[in-house]
């Protein structure tokens, strides 16, 4: 079943002959036809009109927070999704407004007098419907946050009991009698070494830094994809036998003994899950609350948007009649068509018209420039305005291919979507200025990541104003560069930045932010950071799209990866939701 779109259409009460709103009801059922759609009164009541000029600064206002309203009604259907692990039953059920179907909300939607009494100036509403639905924004994110959280650190201890050698806990698996203790000058290393490698890592283990301890690698643990070795080396040449191993392929074990670990692992995974029962409780509540009130909020938007573009389309006195259509998206098209058909004459001289009297669409000229001054919306002859309250869209991220050990995603489809794309630009830009109000004081630049954060970052950064520096594989970038190499699943990569990429810049007690479209592990954000740091240049936080810390494997190495690095993703991911629709 395609699903709902709804119409909102103002007209004058003159399209028909008595001037009587009954019978201009009557008269736009008869055009939409009730093949295409049903057509029901939509109440709105008369509020204080002031000067043209504040009529048109509002009727700008109230397109851009009915965009905020929907980015943020498509944000909270998110987190529900999220909660409800993608059970789309029970994520319906929870997509009500004030405890009604949507659609009967919509199809018997009266004006709340209570909240937003009719006797305010329209700016006054709008500033608290704006409130209103910045309130639940952050409420809600806040809380799903909070449970994201939560239910990141039980999954990584459960991992931590469940897992591979490569992730999983040690405390049950090593004995203290094979590591050295308090030793001054030696130090035993645990690193898993893959199964298809093991013959290699026994020729060169010896060898892999100065200061090995011959024939001390000895076999702790083994599972079907790794096995767990000590090796002893001299401290003072740690960091560098921890880098090498790194490079071949090994995963070094941080392990360090305490007397009763097991038991106090076993505790602290009760106390986990304790804690994500009553957290993803509380956020299904403010998630059902903050999707039926942010949903109201933004049909209010949709009123007022209505009554302010009919008072600037008709005119004074208002002799108007307002209509709610629900149809489909297919439907949609022979309903406008029928519209236009019927009211063109409404806009005079404005719209073309062929021999037979009919609307024409192609004076191109025309409609583009009665476009921009309608905030590049399509110009109609009457008020009209489409959207979706309950719609399916995909999150824009789908597994492109998988092999044994690696998950390849593929970003591209969110671009196919104008309006997607549009809400995650603005949602990120929003965030970058909550996030540091004295923007150009804190901030110097964005640094972005080849290639996939080239699609975006210079888009947010122009419109807040701010230069753009990128980070590019070897040999890509012209003269002198820094460079930094660094380790991804399949193998070590280089990246590089220009060394005057910031001399044009300033800098002074400022700092840059780091953006990409996708947390991984965090290899090459940690990178792009070790340049910056290079140029004498402060990281403040790295922005992303995608976080991947609900995907098992991720989490436990991209928090020790970061270490204190601050982050923030719009969106996080999970194995269930991985190309799953979203709202």
């Amino acid at each position: 079943m395609a699903p709902n779109k709804y119409l909102l259409v103002s007209l004058p009460t003159s399209i028909s002959q008595s001037g009587d709103k009954d019978e201009a009801l009557t008269a736009l059922r008869s055009s939409v036809s009730t093949d295409n759609g049903t057509t029901v009164p939509f109440t709105i009541p008369e509020f204080k009109i002031g000067t043209l000029d504040a009529l048109v600064q509002q009727a700008d206002d109230l397109a851009k927070l009915s965009n905020a309203c929907e980015a943020v009604v498509g944000k909270v259907g998110d987190s529900l999704r999220s909660i409800l692990d993608g059970d789309e039953d029970k994520i319906e059920q929870q997509k009500t407004i004030n405890d009604k179907p949507v659609d009967q909300y919509l199809r018997s939607f009266q004006w709340n007098k209570v909240k937003y009494r009719a006797d305010k100036s329209i700016a006054e509403l709008i500033d608290s419907l704006q409130k209103e639905i910045v309130g639940i924004d952050n409420d809600v994110k806040a809380k799903f946050n909070q449970y994201s959280s939560v239910k990141t650190n039980l999954a990584a201890s459960q991992r931590r009991q469940t897992g591979n050698l490569s992730t999983k806990s040690l405390t049950s698996i090593v004995s203290p009698k094979s590591i050295i203790r308090d030793s001054e000058y030696l130090e035993t290393h645990l690193v898993a070494v893959p199964n298809t490698i093991v013959k290699d890592f026994y020729k060169t283990y010896e060898s892999l830094s100065d200061m090995v301890v011959p024939r001390s690698a000895q076999e702790l643990a083994k599972d079907d994809e790794f096995t767990l070795f000590g090796v002893v080396s001299f401290k003072k040449v740690s960091a560098e036998f921890v880098h090498k191993a790194r490079e071949a392929r090994w995963i070094p074990r941080d392990y360090k003994y305490v007397e009763g670990g097991k038991e106090q692992e076993a505790k602290e995974v009760d106390s986990l899950s304790k804690e994500e029962r009553k957290v993803w409780g509380e956020a299904l509540r403010l998630g059902r609350t903050g999707y039926s009130e942010g949903a109201m909020i933004w049909v209010h938007v949709l009123a007022l948007r209505v009554f302010v573009e009919t008072v600037l389309r008709y005119g004074l006195p208002l002799d108007f009649v307002a209509g709610l259509v629900q149809t489909n998206a297919k439907l949609a098209k022979k309903v406008k068509s029928n519209l236009d058909g019927a009211y063109s004459y409404l806009a005079g001289n404005a719209i073309g018209r062929d021999k037979k009297g009919r609307a024409q669409k192609d004076d191109s000229a025309m409609q583009a420039e009665l476009a921009a001054a309608h905030g590049g919306e399509d110009y109609t002859a009457y008020v009209y305005y489409e959207f979706e309250i309950v719609s399916h869209h995909r999150n824009g991220l789908q597994r492109a291919y998988q092999n044994q050990n690696q998950l390849f995603l593929d970003i591209f489809p969110l671009f196919r979507s104008p309006r997607l794309t549009e809400i995650v630009i603005s949602h990120l830009c929003s965030y970058i200025t909550e996030t540091y109000p004295n923007l150009r004081q804190s901030i110097s630049a964005i640094v972005c990541l080849e290639a996939r954060g080239f699609f975006f970052a210079p888009v947010i950064a122009s419109r807040l104003g701010l230069p753009v520096v990128p980070v590019r594989k070897k040999g890509k970038l012209p003269g002198d560069c820094v460079g930094v190499q660094f380790m991804k699943d399949y193998g070590a990569d280089d990246f590089e930045m220009k060394t005057d990429a910031f001399e044009e810049i300033e800098t002074g007690g400022k700092k840059v932010l780091l953006m990409d479209d996708l947390l991984g592990k965090g290899g090459s954000i940690m990178a792009a950071k070790g340049l910056c740091e290079k140029l004498n240049v402060k990281v403040a936080e790295a922005i992303f799209i995608f976080d991947c810390d609900g995907v098992p494997g991720y989490q436990q190495t991209v928090n020790k990866t970061l270490g204190g690095l601050k982050r923030y993703a719009m969106i996080t991911l999970s194995t269930s939701n991985i190309g799953a629709p979203v709202n």
